[in-house]
């Protein structure tokens, strides 16, 4: 938690991972392609991972992490978790689409940052 609110103006992508999985190894070279993909330099987007050992399971299960390799999208502006999803290297498409879609609904084109939810622009007026 305090990785995601340290970073309230942000979208916190996380990767929950272990060293043993096949099919997390296997994703490391796509999600790093995703994450290190020109057309999102400049957007509010911080990156993560999580590894995954017998003393964090506990951790990872209050997370819902139900499955390794898991992704989560964290909206940092509440803190809240706005997509968990399992993500092995064949769902790469379904991380580029779930992010196209955050980006596209939460991000101002203009100034690259976060837009308020309607729940921040209610408190605020």
């Amino acid at each position: 938690r305090n990785f995601i609110n340290s970073h309230p103006d942000k979208l916190v992508v996380i990767k929950f991972f272990a060293t043993y999985c096949k099919a997390c190894r296997a994703l490391e070279p796509k999600f790093l392609a995703v994450k290190d993909d020109k057309q999102l330099v400049g957007l509010p987007i911080v990156w993560g991972e999580y590894a995954f050992n017998k003393d964090n399971k506990d951790f990872f299960q209050q997370l819902s992490v139900l499955a390794l390799p898991s992704v989560h999208f964290y909206d940092g502006s509440r803190a809240a978790l706005v997509e968990n999803f399992p993500c092995g290297p064949g769902k790469i498409r379904v991380l580029k689409k779930k992010l196209a879609r955050f980006v596209n609904s939460r991000v101002d084109p203009d100034t690259y940052k976060l837009l308020p939810t309607m729940d921040q622009q209610q408190q605020s007026s």
